[in-house]
């Protein structure tokens, strides 16, 4: 039986085109399952991402279930994460941010809120669709406070030297505690095995 909740990941230390890639990667990974994606975007998107489809554009129908926004501080971010309790039509399964370090001009207690403040509208989304839902986060920053941490239920981190994600907590996790990222035949550079970034219930 499934349980009715969601998982939240972030991946820090990343660098802004990968971590772009990862999350579009992501959300055509969900969106080809069906599921609608809410993307929280830093900056718009002068094209699709080859790491999301390779030599071919996902169909019209799986681009669809795609919702891209563009908040531009702190406050605007909240209000659009508590509006998606509003409108139960486009409940999202699954909701990315793109680098949250754009947010961090505010304290750390006021990031961790709005952290927290995410992961319950994803509880609520869960209870609301019966199905697990999935939050992924990046961020630039090579170092986040622990209370910040202390929101996800799994942290990860990019090494650029040796092009891989890293689980960092909970250390003792299945599935694979290390992902390799690296080009595929388009150039695009990608996660190889991006299920393992989320845990399935």
């Amino acid at each position: 039986m499934c349980k009715m909740t969601s998982n939240s990941t972030i991946i820090y230390g990343i660098n802004s085109d990968i971590g772009r890639n990862i999350l579009f990667q992501s959300a055509v990974y969900w969106a080809v399952d069906g599921c609608k994606v809410l993307y929280f975007a830093k900056s718009k998107f002068n094209s699709i991402p080859s790491s999301a489809h390779g030599p071919q554009i996902p169909p019209s129908e799986v681009l669809a279930k795609i919702r891209i926004v563009y908040p531009e501080n702190m406050e605007e971010l909240v209000k659009l994460i508590v509006d998606i309790l509003t409108f139960r039509d486009v409940t999202p399964r699954v909701i990315l941010v793109e680098e949250l370090e754009g947010y961090m001009e505010e304290s750390d207690h006021c990031l961790a809120r709005t952290c927290a403040t995410l992961c319950h509208v994803a509880v609520c989304c869960s209870a609301r669709l019966k199905l697990p839902t999935y939050v992924l986060v990046t961020t630039t920053k090579d170092v986040l406070p622990p209370v910040v941490c202390s929101m996800f239920d799994s942290v990860w981190c990019h090494n650029s030297e040796h092009n891989t994600v890293t689980r960092k907590y909970p250390a003792d996790l299945v599935p694979a505690a290390q992902l390799v990222l690296g080009p595929r035949s388009d150039g695009a550079i990608v996660l190889k095995e991006i299920h393992h970034l989320f845990v399935k219930h």
